[in-house]
Order: structure tokens, then C-alpha cells, then sequence
């Protein structure tokens, strides 16, 4: 199997926060003009080939295994897109598999998709499968002092840590999420005066909802007192990732000594800082060289980065290939200016 990857993005341009709403039947939400129908299953085309290196990034699973659940035979070109917002989907009828992170995920009826900004991914639906859509970009989220002590982990939750989060009925917290995104369809439908500003409370009550999830699960920690130390971490990474900053420039900001604030980063978020502050440098180089036309030493330095050697290394861990290979990989398409693609 052959694999191209296209950029697609949300909106024309970054006005106030904005989200993308829709309900409808799976292919017509496809980005292609083009899509071709096999045995009542629909899959998207690609006339391009594809790169070794670009298969290991997308982390392509064993179609044999696909092909034999459909009754199909898969293309052998297969196209993967990829997009800066998040998207958080709920199968409403029919059956959608998708393939995300080099996992196969099958959606059934009220099934939920949560799929973080820059992920691949791609999809396979029965005939007539019906989904709704939300998408809407995270660093636009405003969240206000009542919820300022999220922010450390609302961070997380929205980095490649979790590339994506399926919910299924039975989950404990299906019902708050599945309502929350009722009350974005239903705010979105009547856009009465103020909606948006009521859409983004909701995304951040829906954001929160998901942390606390992960929380219960284990999967980030959280202390029960109002400790502010992880905040104030995490704020000064954000602010300074850019400039020469190391594990110990933080601990001594924060007034810990630097094994111990190591220990302690690591035990709350479950990475350490040091790979965090590694993440923010690289997704924000992801970023420019998709946006910007610097040359890849300019992004390197703007980023944070002091060595080219350590910028490759930690590109190639994060992403799978090169800087200059993933700028190539990234074909620009018409914005979708109403509703996002899955």
C-alpha cells in the first residue's frame, strides 16, 4: 500500500475563536472531489507514490486484516490528510474505520473520535454512514481564572501525548461528553446573539471534561491540593521555549532543586520536562515550516534550537522524517471554510 498526505485547513484566516460544525453523510465530507465506491464501502484515492520513510510515519497497520473484516480489497494508493485543528467526532449510523497513529479504529453507532491537530489519519465507511463533526483550534481556547489550574494538562491533552482518544457507551464519561457535544450542535444550529463566545465555553468544558478522564484513568496526574508550581512551569516553557532554557533554568525559575522538580514534572504530566520543552520547540517548527517560507537553519534557531544535529534527532523521534521531507509532504489545498473533514 501506497500512501500521499495533504494538508488541510479549517479556516481562511484565524479571526476570534470560530469552530467548524456539521452532520452529514461520511464521502461528502472528503476534501477530494473524487470518491470512488467499492462494494458499498468508500475509500479515498491518491495518484501519487509514496515514500518508505513516509509509510513508516504513518505507521500503516496490516490491511490483510482490514481486507478481510470488509470483504474488500483496499486500493493500493491510499490517501492520509492531516490538519493544524483538533477534530472530535460521534458515529450517528453506518460503520466508519479509520486508521490513526498506526492503530485501526472502528466506529459504530454513538462511537466518539477525538483526533489531536497534526495526526495522519484515514478512513474507510459503509454506504450511507452519517457522522457529526466539531473542529476548532486549541491555542485559540481562552480559559479563565476559575479554570487556570487545567491549563498544565489541557496542554497536554492537546499535544502528540494522545494522538487520539476513542469512547465508546460504556465509558464512565461518555454521557458528559456525548452532551456536551449536543449542546454545541444545538448552540451552532440556533446562532443566536453570542454563540460563538457560548461555543468556546463549551469546547473548554469539554476540554476540561477530557482531562479529568484521563486524570481518573491515570493517565496524567493531578495533586489535590492548589499547588501552582506545575503552572508556573508550564507557563514559563511556553513563554520561553524559544530562547536557550534547560531543565535547570526551569527548576531555578520555579525555586526547586533540579532532581527533584525533574521527578516532579515527570510524575504529574508523565513525561519529563526536558522532552516537553522538546515538544514545544518541535511542533512549533512543524508549524513554521508548513507556514512560513525561512529556511529550515532560520526555523531550527527560532525554535529553540542551538544544534542541528540535536533539531534532526529530535525531529526524526517526533515525526518519523526529516524537516526538509516533511515541509515536501505538505500539499496545499482550498481551505474548507464550513465543515471539517474527517
Amino acid at each position: 500500500m501506497q500512501g500521499q498526505l495533504t494538508k488541510q485547513g479549517l479556516f481562511g484566516n484565524e479571526a476570534p475563536f470560530k469552530t467548524a460544525i456539521s452532520k452529514s453523510i461520511v464521502p461528502s465530507m472528503f476534501f477530494r472531489p473524487v470518491i470512488q465506491e467499492n462494494n458499498d464501502k468508500y475509500y479515498s484515492p491518491s495518484g501519487y507514490n509514496s515514500q518508505e520513510d513516509l509509510m513508516q510515519w504513518l505507521r500503516i497497520p496490516d490491511l490483510s486484516i482490514i481486507e478481510r473484516k470488509w470483504g474488500i480489497q483496499l486500493p493500493s494508493q491510499f490517501e492520509f490528510h492531516v490538519h493544524d485543528h483538533c477534530q472530535i467526532s460521534q458515529n450517528i449510523f453506518g460503520e466508519i474505520l479509520y486508521i490513526v497513529n498506526g492503530t485501526t479504529i472502528t466506529l459504530t453507532r454513538n462511537d466518539i473520535l477525538f483526533i489531536n491537530p497534526n495526526t495522519p489519519h484515514t478512513w474507510i465507511a459503509q454506504h450511507g454512514t452519517e457522522c457529526s463533526s466539531a473542529a476548532y483550534y486549541p491555542h485559540m481556547l481562552n480559559l479563565n481564572n476559575y479554570s487556570l489550574r487545567f491549563l498544565p494538562y489541557i496542554q497536554i491533552l492537546y499535544s502528540q501525548r494522545f494522538p487520539f482518544i476513542f469512547l465508546r457507551e460504556n465509558d464512565p464519561y461518555f454521557n458528559r461528553i456525548c452532551s456536551i457535544l449536543q449542546d454545541i450542535h444545538e448552540i451552532n444550529d440556533r446562532r443566536e446573539m453570542g454563540f460563538d463566545a457560548i461555543l468556546h465555553n463549551r469546547v473548554v468544558d469539554l476540554s476540561i471534561v477530557l482531562t479529568l478522564m484521563l486524570i481518573n484513568k491515570g493517565e496524567l496526574d493531578v495533586s489535590e491540593d492548589r499547588d501552582t508550581t506545575l503552572q508556573r512551569a508550564i507557563e514559563y516553557i511556553n513563554e520561553n521555549f524559544k530562547n536557550n532554557i534547560s531543565v535547570k533554568t526551569v527548576a531555578d525559575i520555579i525555586g526547586l532543586n533540579p532532581a527533584y522538580f525533574s521527578h516532579y514534572f515527570k510524575n504529574k504530566l508523565g513525561i519529563s520536562c526536558k522532552k516537553f520543552i522538546n515538544i514545544k520547540r518541535i511542533e512549533n517548527a512543524a508549524t513554521m515550516l508548513i507556514n512560513s517560507n525561512l529556511s529550515i537553519l532560520e526555523i531550527m534557531y527560532d525554535s529553540g534550537f542551538s544544534s542541528t544535529s540535536a533539531f534532526y534527532n529530535s525531529f526524526l523521534e517526533h515525526y518519523k522524517i526529516s524537516p526538509a521531507k516533511y515541509r515536501r509532504f505538505f500539499v496545499e489545498t482550498t481551505p474548507n471554510l464550513s465543515m471539517p473533514n474527517l
